[in-house]
């Protein structure tokens, strides 16, 4: 096509109006993060069809069109949208665009995912997994030189058998196996082909700090379930929400006490979690540290060794354990349990005055009743 301003006129010859916009923007994503552009010419000429041609062309005396813009690997040119920003396609292709008034486009790219949802199937953690309906990803421009990528939301299909694993629910997804994020989507989208499930229940153990205080001072723990690279599910006791390595732990806070365990109740001896991996394993939410002192105490006995009466004694041992515990969330209380002590053979042995038989021990002198001998005994 040759174009003239002012062109010359020669009798015989045919001379055509030609039609031009000096430029037309075709922006386009060059990578998942950067945009660019391609300057076009949107010439109007009188060709061989019924109405006149239009084309985007190269420069200003082009007669065909450029090709559509090019777009990320991995991705499909699905036309060009009005603004930046945009997943609506506006403009099939470049004809489209140079057969409207648009002086800037804006390309636009997809990519079809297919998900995989990984997830607990059972109380121990079983692992199972179903695949989902494919959703769009997005490459787009976000600016005239910034690209970005918009993502679809999933449908989650039904997760059949789901169960979390004991002592925690279920909170969101994550899109890496082993991690956990503080706090995971409810809604997985395009941006990755694997969700893996994650569960989580926090776990506050109250502790005594003396022997009438107890507090719950940074003792929230977190059993994280997370899928990891085994055979089934992973779970810790960790002191962070997103932890994925068993770094709980607890010692004594009190001075001459020794931690035995977690109780699970208030004003109670007994051990219920013998320790962080027994409280990770269990289904409590709650638990009250533990914590005791064993003394050696002595009873002495008097007795006859001989038939004439003579008196004489010995002693024998055993143990006062001492526990404090958690009289409610705020107070400790001690609470004592008396071991038992055995009466020496030499005393079970012996014979009394007129070689009488042993029958028992009494607590109290003038006594013939008997006496339970435990280390709350002295006599």
């Amino acid at each position: 096509m040759t174009v003239s301003a002012s062109p010359t006129c020669t009798t015989g010859s045919s001379y055509y109006k030609v039609y031009r916009t000096n430029s037309v923007k075709l922006y386009y994503p060059s990578s998942t993060s950067v945009a660019t552009n391609t300057a076009t010419y949107r010439n109007a000429f009188y060709g061989t069809e019924t109405n006149y041609t239009v084309v985007l062309g190269s420069s200003n005396t082009a007669t065909s069109n450029v090709s559509n813009s090019s777009v990320p690997s991995g991705y499909t040119f699905a036309g060009y949208a009005s603004a930046v920003s945009n997943n609506t396609v506006a403009y099939a292709d470049v004809a489209a665009v140079a057969a409207s008034t648009a002086t800037a486009v804006y390309a636009v790219g997809t990519k079809s995912v297919t998900p995989t949802f990984y997830y607990s199937n059972s109380a121990a953690g079983g692992k199972a997994n179903v695949t989902g309906t494919a959703a769009t990803q997005y490459v787009r421009c976000k600016s005239t030189s910034a690209a970005e990528l918009n993502n679809s939301n999933f449908t989650v299909p039904t997760l059949t058998g789901e169960t979390a694993p004991t002592g925690t629910v279920s909170v969101g997804w994550a899109t890496s196996a082993s991690t956990v994020p503080d706090s995971p989507t409810s809604t997985p989208n395009t941006s990755s082909a694997s969700w893996y499930k994650v569960y989580r229940n926090t776990v506050t153990v109250y502790k005594p700090t003396s022997t009438s205080a107890c507090n719950s001072t940074n003792t929230v723990f977190y059993r994280n379930a997370f899928y990891g690279t085994g055979t089934s599910y992973e779970k810790v006791l960790a002191t962070a929400k997103t932890g994925t390595t068993e770094n709980a732990s607890y010692t004594s806070g009190v001075s001459g006490y020794t931690f035995i365990g977690f109780a699970s109740a208030l004003s109670n001896n007994t051990v219920a979690y013998a320790d962080i991996a027994a409280l990770r394993n269990s289904s409590a939410t709650t638990a009250y540290a533990l914590l005791d002192k064993e003394e050696s105490e002595n009873a002495t006995f008097y007795y006859s060794n001989s038939a004439a009466g003579a008196k004489t004694s010995t002693t024998a041992g055993g143990t006062k354990t001492t526990f404090i515990r958690c009289k409610s969330t705020s107070a400790a209380e001690t609470n004592v349990s008396n071991g038992s002590i055995s009466v020496p053979s030499a005393v079970s042995g012996s014979k009394g005055p007129y070689n009488g038989t042993y029958v028992n021990v009494a607590s109290a002198v003038n006594s013939m009743s008997a006496a339970t001998v435990n280390t709350a005994t002295t006599t």
